[in-house]
């Protein structure tokens, strides 16, 4: 994390406000979150930006030199540590602060807020422009605690539309729904509350046409493809016992599923592993993609998790450092081939050259490998067994020429059609302001 000004000097360009930020523990979701800071700088010139994230951030914290601060979310989640309380709280929350906007713009009078609150609406008050940025938060889950997930990440659309600012979503995935209450919520918060949404694969395109709520949508790509290696330290010095004559083989993991399914996923990883080091097919390595430990989600628990189900543990390395987005990005391009689960290490490994494997979570997985011809390649978590992920890396081993070259001819162009992403949000932006059509 940087201490620089979030200002640009001399700038008379808008105040960009950026919401939905996760972690920055979450390289994927920092990486998303530095392009669009990036990418905002490059393309708005501002005149200054704030993020609003879900972490419990200290005053005084930023990220890329931008001011972090809790969003509405973050203080629900770190209210209380009784379930009860937070909905309670989270369902006060929404519907209080909605009032207290709908105050603000009709009658220009606020009611009272507690301080955490109160801060997160001066953001809003504050902002030209809100910017959610990319990732694949816009979704359902199969219980009914979903609902109340979901109410709280479209609350902030409906905020942001009281008051009247401008609103794009910034390379979305947007679903599944399993609960057709979640698939209303969503289609009202997108059709009254934002101007546009960048979608960043066809799936969730064809989603949001089930939904009747594709009008302000356009299809963009992941800002991912955009992120930029800072190679710290080469990851050939971080395998035990390296031996260059073998393919260096990247894994990825994540805790996502009930215990029995995932003993059963990560027995499936620990047999391709074991396969791959018994045969010397290759050297085997574990990097952690997320390590947020304040969220519970750290993926060097996962990792030492499957390492202990091989056979032949001592022959994989598990990596426990923790590295920031650039140099894992750098990683993964040290790697001859990754089986990842966290999409965005498919991402960083596809943006050099390295065939990939993926193991599908969420439908942004097979949704952007299908856009790019590679849906083949991926498997589901909830049902991937070790046979099939073997079967899937001997054909990756035989086809790993061909894959090599079909990946230098397609990410290229959609490394290029990721740029377009925040000229065509200016563009919404400088319309939405003159009045015009968009």
């Amino acid at each position: 994390m940087g201490h620089r000004l979030s200002s640009q000097p001399g700038s008379t360009g808008p105040k960009v406000l950026i919401t939905h930020a996760y972690s920055v523990e979450n390289k994927g979701d920092a990486a998303l979150l530095g392009v669009l800071v990036s990418e905002i700088r490059r393309v708005f010139d501002p005149s200054g930006i704030r993020i609003l994230t879900l972490d419990n951030v200290a005053s005084g914290t930023s990220f890329e030199g931008v001011q972090l601060e809790r969003s509405f979310m973050s203080a629900v989640r770190y209210k209380s540590d009784r379930q009860i309380v937070r909905v309670v709280y989270g369902l006060w929350m929404t519907f209080y602060t909605l009032a207290w906007a709908k105050m603000l713009r009709r009658f220009g009078r606020r009611l009272p807020l507690p301080k955490d609150l109160r801060r997160c609406a001066e953001a809003y008050e504050w902002a030209d422009v809100v910017i959610p940025v990319g990732g694949g938060y816009l979704r359902g889950l199969q219980d009914v605690a979903s609902i109340f997930n979901l109410l709280l990440l479209i609350h902030p659309l409906y905020f942001g539309g009281y008051l009247g600012k401008p609103t794009i979503l910034f390379t979305q995935s947007v679903g599944p729904f399993y609960w057709e209450i979640e698939r209303r919520m969503m289609r009202s918060a997108l059709e009254k509350n934002v101007d546009l949404i960048l979608i960043r694969e066809e799936k969730s395109m064809e989603l949001l046409q089930t939904l009747g709520a594709d009008a302000k949508a356009e299809r963009s790509v992941d800002a991912g493809f955009l992120v930029e290696a800072k190679a710290e330290v080469a990851l050939d010095s971080l395998v035990s016992g390296r031996r260059p004559e073998l393919p260096l083989v990247g894994i990825t993991v994540r805790k996502w599923l009930d215990e029995a399914g995932q003993h059963a996923y990560e027995t499936a990883v620990a047999e391709l592993a074991d396969y791959i080091v018994d045969n010397d097919l290759g050297q085997v390595v574990f990097i952690p993609q997320v390590t947020a430990q304040m969220h519970a989600d750290d993926d060097r628990v996962a990792s030492k998790s499957v390492s202990e189900l091989m056979r032949n543990k001592e022959k994989a390395t598990v990596l426990m450092d923790e590295f920031g987005y650039r140099e894992i990005r750098a990683l993964y391009g040290d790697l001859d081939i990754l089986v990842g689960t966290r999409f965005h290490s498919v991402i960083f490994a596809l943006i050099s050259f390295v065939p990939c494997m993926a193991i599908e979570y969420e439908h942004k997985t097979s949704g952007i490998l299908r856009d790019l011809g590679l849906e083949e390649w991926s498997r589901p978590i909830e049902t991937v067994t070790g046979p099939q992920l073997i079967e899937l890396f001997t054909r990756l081993l035989a086809e790993r020429s061909s894959y090599a070259t079909l990946l230098k001819d397609s990410i290229p162009p959609y490394v290029i059609q990721a740029q377009g992403a925040i000229e065509r949000a200016k563009h919404v932006f400088d319309a939405r302001n003159l009045g015009a059509k968009v």
